[in-house]
């Protein structure tokens, strides 16, 4: 799915062909209002877009993700990137960590993170306990990337 990645933001004329093009998708349907179901490499993928302009003529790709389904078939496994940012005194440092995450939890992040979500708590609790392990004095800012994989090996 990361090839897709660099796809969010394009726009398209607003017809499942030119779609299918330029994300390079196959069997591309409409799902709902600006919403689109597609393969990829025999994946089923969801593709939510918007309106450009007034008329709709175009579309503009906002996201393309992993089918729920197809989350769960074997060879498809999913990880979470995280970034934070530790300080102390006058030195700061920057990690960087990459987990494999339940489905379950990936659909939560996928959601989206507040600071009232319990997965936002919990890695923020984490970060903070990685940092003191590491011996610094504080936790500074940090982000989370999501990636569905496909295919065999730890990649």
């Amino acid at each position: 799915m990361e090839v897709l990645k660099e796809k969010v933001g394009k726009v398209v004329p607003n017809d499942g062909l030119s779609l299918a093009r330029e994300l390079g998708v196959t069997d591309v349907w409409h799902a709902g209002n600006f919403q689109f179901g597609a393969r990829l490499w025999g994946v089923e993928v969801d593709i939510a877009t918007e309106p450009v302009g007034e008329e709709a003529e175009e579309i503009r790709v906002l996201s393309v993700r992993m089918s729920d389904k197809d989350l769960h078939r074997q060879g498809i496994y999913t990880k979470v990137g995280i970034t934070y940012h530790m300080h102390k005194k006058s030195e700061s440092a920057e990690t960087f960590i990459e987990l494999p995450i339940s489905t379950k939890r990936y659909k939560e992040l996928l959601e989206g993170l507040t600071p009232k979500s319990r997965v936002w708590n919990t890695v923020n609790d984490v970060l903070k306990q990685l940092t003191y392990l590491q011996g610094y004095d504080g936790l500074g800012s940090w982000s989370i990337e999501l990636t569905v994989k496909t295919g065999e090996g730890d990649n």
